[in-house]
């Protein structure tokens, strides 16, 4: 119970950090192929794009590139992609926007949040061993 309370509070506080965003399926479609790896495709983009709602898509493109990209940075990999949003003129406050999810993922509060859900998950292993055991 603890460890979905957990995710759902990960997941609120990054989509408070994009619920301002209005971003279009064409920008969307440019930051993801400008990340470095393995591409997500432009109808698995657009097909996300239409089933989710207004800030869903952009979480669920990251994760998709995320699992597609188990061997790169995800920190690293936005970074990269963001400074190539630039020359797609791309609108300031959308770009702004973006860092500061990133800035988000690579803080503290994101970092404490990773800790307790690690520690709680192991606790419930523990347990389940003491149960087993017992």
């Amino acid at each position: 119970k603890n460890i979905v309370q957990g995710i759902d509070l990960c997941e609120n506080s990054v989509l408070k950090h994009i619920d301002h965003l209005n971003i279009t399926i064409e920008q969307l479609n440019i930051l993801i192929e400008n990340l470095p790896g393995k591409n997500v495709g432009r109808e698995e983009t657009e097909q996300i794009f239409r089933m989710c709602k207004s800030t869903e898509p952009i979480l669920k493109l990251l994760n998709l590139w995320r699992i597609k990209n188990k061997d790169q940075d995800t920190i690293k990999s936005l970074m990269f992609g963001l400074k190539h949003l630039k020359s797609y003129r791309f609108p300031k406050t959308t770009i702004q926007g973006f860092r500061k999810v990133v800035k988000f993922l690579h803080s503290l509060t994101m970092h404490k949040l990773y800790q307790e859900l690690f520690l709680e998950m192991l606790g419930n292993q523990v347990h389940l061993v003491k149960m087993r055991r017992g």
